[in-house]
């Protein structure tokens, strides 16, 4: 955008001759209309597949026409009354140059809606990225523990008396079969939007359902049943009872759907798609995962665990939360100065 914001002027002003530094005279310019082309192919380069982004473009393009003709009808209206001097004069300076006008009080009106549009997000973001995260929510995670090392793992943590969650398994596999109709092939499950068909997948089991995990239908049963969350099965339609086969590490197990959850994502807590029954994959390899909440004093315990434990991958969402705070704070100090600028 900035190659034909800059471009353009800067073109006619080497095509204007020298006479018109000492003498004014009237000389024709092209403007380099055709740097507007480099804008344009990067936004169709970047956004071609993506139907949202022309759907809102088109939606800008009709609202700016309906500003224009607003605010033509609204000149012509007022020029229709009597008004004093000054207010006459810049009615009749509107009207001589009407097309200018227009794109002036267009540009202003999208302009004011923008800033609108940053305020309401500059309010939003901020608020929920602070609301979301309950205060009490993980901060620390462990994954790839392997089974002979978890209990001494999980004792350090529990020796200082520091808040964690349970362990659970995981296993990396795919959704093979509902009711038999194998997901890959069956035309139904072709234009699916269930994102989790095209995938690999976390899968766990327990013995219980965690309890931040809000069964919506169904009940927790004890042998062959599988958890499935509620939008995966609204997606993919399904059913208590249903039956589905998974494949992991090339081996297909079975599971019959018992319960379906509805899971709070933004709990920062551990949360899995499926969730089995221990008879499914208890026998399965697996590693596992935990996650704990950390202050500034349990530092050393991290160093201490990234010597002991080096092929255990810890994960400290402390840094990545403050520098997402700093950003937001930067953000909103920006949009702060630059509404009461525009205010002004």
């Amino acid at each position: 955008m900035a190659i034909p914001a800059l471009g353009i002027p800067l073109k006619q002003l080497l095509d204007t001759p020298a006479i018109n530094v000492l003498q004014q005279t009237k000389s024709i310019t092209k403007p380099a209309w055709w740097l507007v082309l480099f804008p344009l192919v990067a936004f169709v380069y970047y956004y071609l597949d993506a139907p949202m982004v022309w759907l809102v473009l088109l939606g800008l393009i009709g609202l700016f026409l309906i500003l224009a003709l607003i605010s033509y009808g609204f000149i012509i209206l007022v020029g229709h009354f009597k008004w004093g001097a000054s207010m006459s004069l810049a009615i009749s300076r509107l009207k001589r140059s009407p097309k200018q006008s227009l794109m002036q009080l267009v540009a202003l009106s999208g302009s004011l809606m923008l800033i609108a549009v940053i305020w309401l997000l500059r309010a939003d973001l901020v608020g929920d990225w602070q609301e979301a995260v309950p205060d009490n929510a993980p901060n620390v995670f462990a994954i790839n523990i392997n089974s002979n090392e978890l209990d001494t793992y999980l004792s350090h943590f529990d020796l200082r008396n520091i808040e964690r969650s349970e362990a659970f398994s995981v296993s990396r596999g795919r959704l093979s079969f509902i009711n038999g109709v194998d997901v890959y092939r069956a035309e139904e499950y072709q234009d699916n939007p269930a994102n989790i068909l095209r995938r690999e997948v976390n899968f766990t089991w327990g013995e219980t359902i965690p309890e931040y995990n809000k069964v919506i239908e169904g009940q927790w049963s004890d042998s062959q049943g599988v958890s499935v969350e509620q939008k995966v099965a609204r997606e993919l339609r399904l059913n208590i009872g249903d039956e589905l086969t998974f494949t992991i590490n090339s081996i297909q197990v079975k599971a019959t759907v018992n319960s379906i959850r509805e899971v709070y994502w933004q709990s920062m807590k551990p949360n899995f798609v499926f969730i089995f029954t221990p008879d499914v994959l208890k026998d399965l390899p697996a590693t596992w995962m935990m996650s704990a909440k950390l202050e500034e004093k349990d530092n050393d315990l991290l160093n201490q665990l990234s010597r002991e434990y080096p092929t255990i991958s810890l994960l400290d969402f402390r840094v990545l939360g403050s520098k997402l705070q700093a950003m937001l704070a930067q953000v909103s100090l920006s949009l702060t100065v630059l509404c009461r600028y525009c205010r002004i």
